[in-house]
């Protein structure tokens, strides 16, 4: 899907441009000026999409931070019961601590559900955590973790209410938030997509959204919320 995305982008004009880290952010005669340290690039709108560092970039042009807090899972893929069809299988859910484990193609993948608040970071999985994880699967399945066939960390950052932010920052004009998409990002991404390419050029939210109950008021960083717990440390 995300592939899928990247060539529509490119399809219509877009560009990707990696290995460019933003350093400033300056908004001067109604242009954005985003600096790197061979090139800048300009635009009326900036759309601060950086997940995990959404609130790093804000900091470069002067906006005041969502107080973003990152949190890290962990997820497994192992093999499945020797003689079961695993494609057959239903997810499970432990809906009292959010771990999870459901097919994956032949094989099962497996998560505890964590959510370790840590550093905006690129995140690796922790060793202990994914022999915590194998643990658990085993005595909570009939699986024998022999081997880990893959293991991975994502991050997913929230703000208090856990609702993503998107819409015009209240005090910096152009500056446009998306982010805040928890562990959903994907999965929401055409609906969010939606609402982005409409409220970044002052339009309201399209039918499809609005008829499921979508209001842009719920989704801008103005709406009633309490401030987010920062991390040891942090400040917000």
């Amino acid at each position: 899907m995300h592939q899928g995305y990247l060539r529509l982008l490119k399809q219509r004009g877009g560009m990707l441009v990696c290995g460019q880290r933003i350093d400033a952010l300056d908004h001067q005669g109604g242009l954005w000026t985003a600096r790197a340290l061979e090139t800048s690039f300009q635009a009326r709108v900036i759309i601060n999409a950086a997940g995990a560092w959404a609130d790093h970039v804000a900091a470069l042009a002067g906006v005041r931070p969502l107080g973003l807090v990152p949190k890290r899972r962990t997820a497994i893929i192992v093999d499945g019961l020797s003689g079961i069809d695993t494609r057959t299988m239903p997810t499970v859910d432990f809906t009292a601590t959010d771990a999870y484990f459901k097919p994956d193609g032949s094989r099962i993948m497996a998560s505890l559900g964590d959510q370790d608040p840590v550093e905006a970071q690129d995140i690796r999985p922790d060793e202990w955590e994914i022999a915590l994880l194998a643990d658990w699967l085993q005595r909570e399945t009939q699986l024998s973790v022999k081997r880990i066939g893959h293991s991975w960390a994502g991050l997913r950052t929230f703000v208090s209410d856990a609702s993503p932010v998107v819409g015009f920052d209240d005090g910096v004009p152009n500056f446009f938030w998306l982010a805040a998409q928890g562990g959903y990002g994907i999965m929401m991404a055409p609906a969010l997509g939606q609402a982005a390419a409409t409220l970044a050029r002052h339009h309201d939210l399209p039918d499809e959204l609005t008829t499921q109950g979508v209001d842009a008021a719920d989704l801008c960083r103005s709406r009633e919320a309490k401030p987010a717990t920062a991390l040891p440390g942090q400040a917000i």
